[in-house]
């Protein structure tokens, strides 16, 4: 049995291609109840602090995406949000100039540090007043009793001098930092996430880039560099103290070396 051709657009054709069905279609399922703006504040804020007590960045994306999924939606707009709730503006502004500072910072340097960078972050948040508030720290009252000791309050007390005194997760977990360091493969809780005590500052490499520049080795290269600093850090950097553990590459130093030869330029003076 052969099929009948497909009808023709527009004419009789198409008039009776698009006859109504007898069945009419199934009813749309009914629209979730907006939530109210002060429930949605909270659950953003909750949402952000359990991604960042993971290890995770607290971005924009994946803040939203929990709300939603804990509502059974797809999109804010099905929850009736109009405009956006506090808590994720400040999250979408923090992760815009984050990104936009660590591609500024890693571009403008020969050596970049991420002790450095996460000191000029908070700078910068700071000036843009995008630590949290106190409004943007409540949790949920039913919570405070069940989950929260006084060492978790400790942690959210942390020393406004970190990146993760912001509730952003930790910086190790920021995706432009870890692509710019080459922290793929590394882990932003646990282990990894200690590894910062063992990040180097700019100060220190600026002193072992002039070192290495004085020594007039014929192989000026940035590659050559990493490895000399490798071999400094595994020294203890010239403090007479070894190294626990030897020190194999250098996203565990928290450093960045641009790879190619090293010129006398702006980017050559400019390390840390």
């Amino acid at each position: 049995m052969h099929l009948p051709p497909p009808p023709l657009v527009g004419g009789a054709h198409f008039a009776q291609a698009h006859i109504p069905s007898s069945h009419p279609p199934a009813p749309a399922p009914p629209p979730a109840p907006p939530v109210p703006s002060p429930e949605m504040e909270r659950l953003c804020v909750s949402a952000a602090r359990d991604i960042a007590s993971q290890g995770a960045f607290a971005s924009y994306q994946a803040v939203a995406s929990r709300v939603c999924a804990s509502r059974g939606v797809a999109h804010l707009a099905q929850l009736g949000v109009s405009q956006l709730p506090r808590a994720l503006e400040r999250l979408w502004r923090a992760e815009q100039l984050i990104d936009a500072h660590v591609v500024s910072y890693v571009g403008m340097r020969f050596v970049a540090c991420l002790a450095d960078l996460e000191r000029d972050l908070v700078r910068m948040l700071d000036a843009y007043q995008l630590r949290p508030t106190g409004a943007d720290r409540i949790p949920n009252p039913e919570e405070i009793e069940i989950d929260e000791s006084e060492d978790e309050h400790a942690d959210e007390n942390k020393d406004a001098s970190s990146f993760a005194s912001f509730g952003l997760g930790p910086l190790v977990s920021v995706p432009a930092v870890r692509h710019y360091f080459a922290l793929a493969g590394t882990a932003t809780t646990g282990a990894g996430a200690n590894q910062r005590d063992r990040f180097v500052d700019g100060a220190t490499c600026a002193r072992l880039l002039g070192s290495f520049l004085e020594a007039g080795t014929p192989n000026r290269t940035g590659e050559a560099f990493a490895a000399y600093l490798l071999e400094n850090a595994n020294r203890g950097f010239g403090r007479g103290e070894e190294q626990n553990a030897a020190v194999s590459s250098l996203a565990e130093l928290g450093v960045r070396v641009s790879g190619g030869p090293i010129e006398h330029g702006v980017q050559t003076v400019v390390a840390g």
